[in-house]
């Protein structure tokens, strides 16, 4: 019987130790926590107007975004986690359209429908979406691949109609390394710190967990 409760308490041990290590995305504001990966995400629209080879200049050590490089392909991947065309260029339709709304909203809107204008589009109000609601993108710049180019990846949230369905894609040479844009930043990266002098609920949690099973087991042996 001790055996077996003994046991029960480990099962919620256990449960509550992989709740705390579930991944999550923790929006700070300018900067948000993947946990997952353990990585900070800049706010992409803290970087538009400057061009990579710029932003490339202030990464170093006492510099605009010290602590930050630029995020990887992978990287990137891995955080929106859809799967991407086979080539460049292309463009992968998106089912999951509340995903893409929260990650265009946590990575930031480089173009929204204030911009659209540079495209030929025009702004009114469509299948019920209040004016200015319907579009909105992230664009941001990548780490250069090996041969030198520069990657850029998009990820739209469109709301329009069918027509226009929410899509990621990574493009090339679309700026060069030296050209910046309104409407294009840089995802930026760095490891994620977080403060170890406060403990976290879950950690709190496990704590009492382990507290209250000792002291079970304790009456226990004693009864």
């Amino acid at each position: 019987m001790i055996i077996t409760k003994i046991r029960t308490v480990a099962v919620c041990f256990l449960a509550f130790s992989s709740m705390s290590a579930s991944a999550a995305l923790i929006d700070h504001g300018d900067f948000f926590t993947d946990t997952d990966s353990g990585l900070d995400w800049l706010d992409v629209t803290a970087t538009t107007n400057v061009s990579y080879d710029v932003i490339s200049q202030r990464l170093g050590a006492g510099d605009e975004f010290d602590g930050y490089r630029f995020a990887t392909e992978a990287e990137f991947r891995a955080l929106t986690q859809f799967p991407f065309p086979a080539t460049f260029n292309e463009v992968t339709e998106v089912a999951n359209h509340s995903i893409v709304d929260d990650l265009v909203t946590l990575l930031g809107s480089t173009i929204d429908v204030a911009s659209l204008a540079s495209f030929g589009q025009t702004v009114d109000d469509r299948n019920g979406h209040p004016e200015g609601e319907y579009f909105d993108a992230t664009y941001g710049f990548l780490l250069a691949s090996p041969s030198g180019a520069h990657t850029l990846a998009v990820l739209s949230d469109d709301d329009r109609d069918v027509a226009f369905p929410d899509s990621v894609q990574l493009w090339t040479s679309m700026l060069d390394a030296t050209e910046s844009a309104a409407d294009v930043g840089s995802y930026l990266v760095r490891a994620s710190t977080p403060p170890n002098d406060v403990p976290e609920p879950s950690t709190l949690v496990l704590l009492g967990l382990g507290i209250a099973g000792l002291g079970f087991v304790r009456k226990q042996k004693t009864s």
